[in-house]
């Protein structure tokens, strides 16, 4: 029987609880409360007596509307509240549910229904042992200046075991900002105080997968280039130790480009994640994955300040250092070719780059292969060949490839045309970038000395 992705109401509680003077959040849970009201009183659509659990509301600003966040897990706490306060008030026919003390205690969390033999035990924990009838399900998207929130794919959503109830829409509407304040007060929701709190909220999420014991963590890597830095390296340490101590889990840290390949059949279950900048906040995403199938079972998006990536004085950095890889089709080390033998030759940056590839013949002959090559997003950490083949050739002896790598684009070169190459008439390091401000251009060079032999 498929399984449904559900999200019960539970709040941390060194996040910050929804409250009477957060008049943001109120006005908007009274307005979604009296939406969702206006559609189950229409038609009598909800069955008397019926039970209704509140899910988190989910981010649909990057991602459709599969990301949770902290705030839209204040919103479907604030949404319960405020439904609960009028189902009683108005008299209405049916019980808004809310979760436990145990729950109450924790953040909201992703977890899968459990099969039947497990959903006694599952339900007194989370629910006082009610089981819902109905799930509410919205998503949320916040405008791009903050001038508003949109509620859109609302839903109620009928326990999956109860053949006899449908679905039933929930109208879209949206939620004006008017001021200042209001726009802080929303972006104050988004927001993780420090790293440990973040990883200890994604940690109380899986463990609510009560049937995972194991788990492989993937470094998070940089959104922009796919690269593991400093800041990657932070996350982890910390998330490792929240997974083990919070969820019990026992984890296996994979190193970068050493995932390996699974069965579609395999229950083997990952945390991968990436993050960027968006102004004075890092925003962090983070996912777990079955590596056989490769489905998304949750998903967590968090903001932290920027002041987070200093640590007893030291700033753990967002971004990577410049590296590269250069090699040929026999290596990179001990290289030599015989008389009519074809050399290939690859490179790799691990984030975006500028690259020149020059070859030093025996004679002292400086050929430009590539030149001022921009390596983008899509190409970073990707192998690439040069498209020239070289035929090993007279005059033969030592000879060397160099690979120059830079974040900002090289000073043209002179060079000029022999026998349909492009040789060098300059040193090339007086080309080398030396546009913008000089401390935040990266350099680098690779080479390999080669050997050429004739075949006598």
């Amino acid at each position: 029987m498929k399984k449904i992705l559900l999200i019960t109401l539970i709040s941390f509680a060194s996040h910050i609880a929804f409250a009477q003077n957060d008049d943001v959040l109120l006005r908007l849970s009274d307005k979604i409360a009296e939406q969702i009201f206006q559609t189950i009183n229409k038609d009598g659509r909800v069955p008397k007596g019926s039970k209704i659990a509140v899910l988190n509301f989910m981010n649909m600003k990057d991602h459709s509307d599969s990301i949770r966040t902290p705030f839209g897990a204040e919103v479907g706490k604030a949404v319960t509240h405020r439904m609960q306060q009028l189902a009683v008030s108005k008299k209405m026919p049916f019980t808004v549910l809310v979760p436990n003390a145990e729950a109450e205690r924790m953040m909201s969390s992703f977890f899968v229904v459990p099969d039947s033999v497990d959903e006694s035990d599952f339900w007194s924990r989370y629910l006082n042992s009610q089981k819902p009838d109905y799930y509410l399900s919205c998503a949320y998207r916040i405008a791009e200046d903050y001038s508003a929130i949109h509620i859109r794919n609302g839903h109620l959503i009928p326990d999956r075991y109860n053949t006899n109830l449908s679905t039933i829409p929930v109208a879209n509407f949206s939620f004006e900002l008017n001021s200042q304040e209001e726009k802080q007060q929303i972006m104050h929701h988004q927001v993780i105080q420090d790293m440990k709190e973040l990883c200890d909220q994604f940690a109380y999420q899986l463990k609510f997968h009560l049937k995972i014991k194991n788990i492989r963590l993937n470094y998070f890597t940089d959104e922009l280039s796919g690269a593991v830095t400093p800041f990657s390296k932070k996350i982890n340490e910390t998330l490792t130790a929240s997974l083990t101590r919070i969820g019990g889990y026992q984890v296996t840290l994979i190193e970068p480009g050493k995932r390996g390949i699974f069965d579609k059949n395999d229950n083997i279950y990952e945390v991968r994640g990436k993050f960027t900048t968006e102004g004075e906040y890092v925003k962090v995403l983070g996912f777990l994955i079955n590596s056989g199938n490769e489905a998304t079972i949750a998903s967590a998006e968090f903001y932290l300040p920027k002041k987070v990536m200093e640590t007893n004085g030291t700033v753990v950095s967002l971004t990577a250092k410049l590296t590269a890889d250069l090699w040929t089709n026999k290596g990179m080390e001990n290289v030599s070719y015989v008389d009519g033998e074809v050399m290939q030759i690859f490179y790799q940056t691990n984030k975006p780059a500028y690259v020149r590839l020059i070859y030093v013949t025996a004679d002292g002959q400086r050929i430009l292969m590539v030149d001022n090559q921009y390596i983008d997003m899509s190409m970073a950490g990707k192998p690439l060949t040069v498209p020239t083949e070289l035929s090993c050739a007279q005059p033969f002896g030592s000879e060397r490839i160099i690979l120059m790598v830079s974040t900002a684009q090289f000073d043209n070169i002179p060079y000029v045309i022999q026998g349909g190459v492009k040789v060098i008439t300059v040193d090339p390091n007086s080309a080398i970038a030396a546009r913008g401000f000089k401390q935040e251009i990266e350099h680098l060079e690779k080479n390999i000395p080669v050997t050429t032999v004739s075949r006598k």
